[in-house]
């Protein structure tokens, strides 16, 4: 079974073990393994650290940084083509704005979108507030629409406990909401969208690569080159998978998910998961029980080049 802080909300009972399953692990502490470093068993191409920046060199295309966010430990991420450029905004989480600031104004970056993985509500707590303040549209795929229309629906039994236990939830409905395409362009970066449902109706991963076709190269030295990134939301983990027992689950399209993935994406592809710590493809082929017996990705994948 998915294990640990999977989405929203973890565990058997909304009302009596989020605090505790926030806490489970993913693979290893989810809080602590998110600032770690990725690690040799990852491979050396994930590159530096998710919860730190990833410095780049003037040759780099993709500026990631990742940070764990609210009472799930969300993971929110930042990519910019480069420092002092625009970037687009990954599920913006629970009170996220004040280190969302801080990475923004440290990178010298503008924000020109928000694109969510999937519309669950540890993904998007602070869509509307962070859509406001850079008055900037979001994007989610529309088969997830449903979820920023009312929050509480994706929790089925425990959404009255979950809402007594957090004071209640924001509105996560943002102005301008649009409908994210198979490819999207934004901030010199070229988004991938590959629609993956399972985890909920409208779960999508994002392969990021640069618009201009740069490789990247993550520092320090010796960390490797990628030509992409690939942003996962709740449908894989390093050791795991996102859970199918919430409204709008479904174990079979799930199933169906990871093998299109499999087929889809490199062994060397950096993956950034929604949750816990940054892997690789080859790692979660090697070594995630759902993922051992899926067959190699195919050579004509435009992921896997």
């Amino acid at each position: 079974m998915p294990v640990g802080v999977l989405g929203p909300p973890t565990g058997a009972s909304v009302g009596a073990s989020v605090g505790a399953s926030v806490g489970a692990s993913v693979g290893a502490s989810v809080g602590a393994s998110v600032g770690a470093s990725v690690g040799a068993s990852v491979g050396a191409r994930v590159g530096a650290r998710v919860g730190a920046s990833v410095k780049m060199s003037e040759e780099v295309c993709v500026l990631t940084e990742g940070f764990v966010t609210g009472i799930w430990s969300e993971n929110t991420y930042v990519l910019a083509a480069h420092p002092g450029a625009e970037c687009v905004i990954i599920d913006p989480g629970q009170d996220c704005l004040p280190r969302l600031t801080e990475v923004l104004a440290r990178h010298r970056l503008l924000p020109t979108a928000v694109v969510l993985t999937h519309g669950h509500l540890d993904h998007v707590w602070s869509l509307v507030e962070v859509c406001q303040i850079h008055r900037i549209p979001a994007y989610c795929h529309e088969a997830d629409h449903w979820l920023l229309r009312d929050p509480l629906a994706g929790f089925g039994e425990g959404a009255t406990a979950l809402a007594a236990m957090v004071g209640g939830v924001p509105d996560v409905l943002p102005a301008d909401l649009r409908a994210l395409p198979e490819q999207l362009t934004l901030a010199g970066l070229l988004l991938d969208v590959l629609h993956t449902p399972g985890h909920t109706p409208g779960s999508c991963v994002l392969t990021c690569r640069s618009a201009a076709g740069v490789a990247a190269r993550a520092e320090p030295a010796g960390a490797g080159v990628v030509d992409a990134v690939l942003v996962s939301g709740d449908l894989i983990f390093a050791g795991s998978i996102g859970r199918t027992d919430l409204p709008g689950g479904n174990p079979g399209a799930m199933s169906a998910s990871l093998r299109l993935l499999g087929s889809h994406v490199a062994d060397d592809m950096p993956i950034l998961p929604g949750h816990g710590p940054a892997t690789s493809m080859g790692a979660e082929r090697r070594t995630n029980p759902f993922l051992r017996d899926l067959p190699p990705a195919r050579s004509d994948s435009a992921e896997s080049r």
